[in-house]
């Protein structure tokens, strides 16, 4: 009986050796399994599998139903999108006609006299906001869309910085407000166009909410993968509680409540940063002015 205890102890090593090797295979099946449904729904070509009773299978099954109701989420949120990007193309297509026919008419007003000016020059104001308004509202749309995309290149930032100066010297000159432009060689990696809009809505805010007499300064210098360009202003200063809050969609404070605006202009300022590869980021103390940075990728993080 000797040899008893030690074909026990061999018998027992080798059934658990082959409790151990089946549950590894099964293992390695489901995670072979959760491997492919995720990559069908990457693809978008996520299928019925054949399910069998069990924990496995019951695990396997669950997380099937998982991303199929993400993969339906994201399909409605697209349709969702679609449909408001039409709506909103609609909408800005029939108001373009009234909104360009009430200044011509408030132009022709003022120069017939027959109303008083001030009358005359609020009519003109709220067509301009309006206008103003259904144009942001496209803009966004396409942004969001992905209809419009920005083209990058690598060029440098000076240019850009006195095109911006040049477009709102009157404006500045109105609250006599300097606009400082350090020199600068930066480079970056951007579409002029759109990152102008971007700059100019940051630049419009930062004139808008200055005071009278006070200085903007307009920057630039080179990192590794980004370059920044910076906007700092001695204006009213934004609160550390609203920061997270000011590139929201229609969000304004109530600091900033007297003045005219519509609560879009920095929100598209981000969208369009960030259509680039980049990132804005803000430094701010109420009564002491803001400093806004947008981070555009160099030539070398692009490649």
């Amino acid at each position: 009986m000797s040899w008893f205890i030690p074909f026990i102890l061999a018998s027992s090593a080798l059934i658990l050796l082959l409790v151990w090797y089946s549950f590894r295979q099964r293992e390695k099946k489901l995670i072979r399994s959760l491997h492919t449904l995720l990559e069908e729904a990457k693809n978008g070509q996520l299928t019925i599998h054949k399910f069998q009773e069990g924990d496995y299978a019951s695990l396997e099954n669950d997380f099937y139903n998982y991303l199929k109701q993400s993969e339906l989420s994201a399909e409605m949120l697209q349709e969702q999108k679609q449909v408001i990007q039409t709506l909103i193309s609609d909408i800005s297509h029939q108001c373009v006609t009234p909104i360009a026919n009430i200044l011509l008419y408030a132009q022709l007003l003022e120069e017939k006299q027959t109303v008083p000016p001030a009358e005359i020059r609020l009519i003109s104001q709220q067509s301009q906001k309006l206008d103003f308004l259904i144009q942001s509202l496209v803009k966004m749309s396409r942004l969001e869309s992905g209809t419009i995309a920005p083209v990058t290149k690598q060029q440098p930032i000076t240019p850009l910085l006195h095109s911006l100066a040049l477009q709102f010297q009157s404006k500045a000159d109105a609250k006599e407000i300097r606009l400082a432009i350090d020199p600068t060689s930066a480079l970056a990696k951007y579409d002029l166009k759109w990152t102008s809009e971007a700059l100019a809505n940051i630049l419009d805010n930062a004139i808008k909410y200055s005071p009278n007499g006070s200085q903007i300064e307009l920057s630039a210098e080179s990192y590794q993968l980004f370059t920044k360009i910076e906007v700092k202003d001695q204006g009213i200063g934004i609160s550390e509680a609203e920061i997270p809050h000011i590139f929201q969609r229609f969000y304004r404070s109530a600091e900033a409540a007297e003045q005219a605006g519509v609560g879009v202009g920095l929100y598209l300022a981000r969208q369009i940063v960030e259509a680039q590869g980049g990132y804005i980021k803000v430094t701010s103390q109420v009564g002491a002015g803001s400093t806004f940075a947008l981070y555009l990728p160099n030539e070398i993080y692009q490649d």
